[in-house]
């Protein structure tokens, strides 16, 4: 393993001379397009739950077949992530309401 570690010869000022956008443009289209329906549910109410914590600064969000997600997940969402400006939800068929209007206010 230690071999493999010399080898590697990238550093971050060779790996960001090549990039072509930001780096939240590139986290907002990674998180924007993620496949909820290939991660189990446990694994979708996760990838949420870190989306609320770790990401507030996010201005779009896009959240696609996600079954676990919820009023309460959407509220906790509106409650941190204060810079969003655009949410769409598709086809995510546990959403009653309340969670929508904790995102509006």
């Amino acid at each position: 393993m230690m071999q493999e570690l010399k080898s590697y010869t990238h550093t971050k000022n060779t790996i960001s001379a090549g990039r072509t956008e930001t780096l939240l443009a590139a986290v907002t289209k990674f998180i924007n397009t993620l496949n909820y329906t290939a991660m189990d549910s446990h694994i979708q109410g996760y990838v949420l739950d870190k989306i609320g914590a770790d990401f507030g600064f996010l201005e779009t969000l896009v959240l696609k077949c996600s079954d676990v997600l919820t009023d309460e997940r959407l509220e906790f969402l509106a409650q941190n992530m204060s810079q969003l400006k655009s949410l769409s939800l598709i086809h995510c068929p546990n959403i009653e309401g309340s969670g929508l209007s904790a995102m509006l206010s």
